[in-house]
């Protein structure tokens, strides 16, 4: 019954935001991708929002019933059934009377059964579509045949941007880059790699003093662009996932008609979202890398190049927890992820039974078992932390939002009565799960 409630539910308020769409022509933007959608998302928001009228996905609206929900300006009445007959409501009064609504929609549009995006793109229409990173193991696969049919699920996306529209490409991804083939719409593509058209070099970290060692305060790099360089700071921003988001937003930005000088200038005021890739403060002079929003293994890789890039002068460890959602490719995937640990991280902490195969990945690659503590849960791992932890070091905690790793980053954060505001999952509905 409940199934059937949800399926008349967001029936109806696709059809109000199609109306809705209709009365009030907003120009969206849609952004998809297994990797980086959520951050891509926020920081084309921040840009698109220095200069126009912009509502973006909340959280991570990116469903049939969430994207309706970002359409409309409606909460989640998540299991409140008189809060979902005031949206309905509400949704009909945008199409019957005027209100003031935005001149853009930036939304993220997600995947998580076949057709999910061949739905949506039907009645979104997006005046610019980007597609982030999809890499070999995308998130999500294990409601796919195969990784490939997931990434055709993605490039839905990409071929509805027709004639008129604009497709921005994440170049370094093959599968990715491939999708301009045969498009009819303006193309850009932007990454590291040659033959970008926004093409991003020299990037490296840059410290700040804190206290009686350095840390990393963000990133420096520079971004080639018809023929033009621009120098980019990313206050906060660590990592290839912050250049990426920050490179799509330039290339949205540009194309959107805002000069490249007001775009750097929105980049240097961009603070990310909690749990992706922020830099905390943590107990005993400690540094936290949190990237506890999600986890899939090309992020997974991402953020342990980040923690093996950072200079601290203490132990770097690495706390990881269940990567969801793979299917058959679970083993091998969280392997993998362990011989990336052996590289970059001195100790590791593993959270679940599927982590578990991190550590046989970590110990296949030559880290001592000593070095090596599994976990049933987050809040035990972070608990052990408390006592393991030395002034200097540098801790990288990432999980799938299943594994709740912000609850172990919770344990050791330098200012704890500050939660709400720096982690994740923070709402009254996560917390009572």
């Amino acid at each position: 019954m409940k199934t059937v409630l949800k399926s008349i539910v967001s029936r109806i308020l696709i059809w109000e935001s199609k109306k809705v769409l209709a009365r009030y022509k907003p120009r969206v933007v849609a952004i998809t991708g297994s990797v980086g959608k959520t951050s891509t998302k926020d920081v084309v928001a921040h840009v698109l929002g220095s200069r126009f009228k912009v509502r973006k996905s909340e959280k991570s609206f990116n469903s049939e019933i969430g994207l309706p929900l970002t359409v409309l300006g409606l909460p989640n009445a998540w299991s409140n059934p008189l809060g979902w007959v005031a949206n309905i409501l509400h949704g009909l009064s945008l199409i019957l009377f005027p209100h003031d609504y935005p001149e853009m929609l930036v939304l993220e549009v997600g995947a998580d059964r076949p057709g999910d995006i061949r739905r949506v793109a039907t009645w979104l229409a997006p005046e610019m579509s980007i597609i982030t990173y999809i890499g070999a193991l995308p998130v999500h696969v294990e409601f796919f045949p195969s990784p490939k049919d997931l990434a055709d699920e993605k490039g839905s996306l990409a071929r509805a941007a027709g004639k008129g529209k604009i497709l921005l490409l994440n170049n370094d991804d093959e599968v990715v880059r491939g999708m301009k083939e045969g498009s009819e719409a303006t193309v850009l593509t932007y990454g590291f790699g040659p033959g970008a058209d926004l093409a991003a070099s020299e990037q490296h970290l840059y410290y700040e003093k804190g206290g009686e060692h350095d840390v990393p305060a963000g990133t420096i790099f520079t971004v080639l662009y018809e023929g033009q360089s621009y120098a980019v700071r990313l206050p906060h921003g660590v990592g290839r996932q912050a250049v990426y988001g920050a490179l799509a937003a330039f290339a949205a930005g540009t194309q959107l008609g805002i000069d490249p000088e007001h775009v750097i200038a929105a980049l240097l005021t961009f603070e990310g979202p909690p749990g992706r890739m922020k830099l905390l403060p943590g107990i005993k002079k400690t540094l936290i890398v949190d990237d506890t929003y999600n986890a899939s293994p090309v992020a997974v890789e991402a953020a342990l190049e980040v923690l093996g890039g950072i200079e601290m002068p203490g132990r770097k460890i690495a706390v990881l927890g269940d990567m969801m959602e793979l299917g058959k490719y679970t083993i091998d995937a969280h392997k993998a992820a362990g011989f990336q640990v052996a590289r970059n991280a001195e100790y590791l902490f593993t959270v679940g039974q599927r982590a578990r195969f991190i550590a046989d990945g970590a110990l296949a690659e030559g880290m001592k078992e000593s070095k090596i503590k599994s976990y049933d849960d987050s809040r035990a791992a972070g608990l052990a932390l408390q006592d393991f932890l030395k002034k200097g070091d540098l801790v990288l905690v990432k999980g799938s939002q299943y594994v709740r790793m912000e609850r172990a980053v919770l344990e050791v954060m330098a200012e704890p009565e500050r939660a709400e505001q720096l982690l994740v999952r923070q709402e009254k509905e996560w917390q009572n799960r």
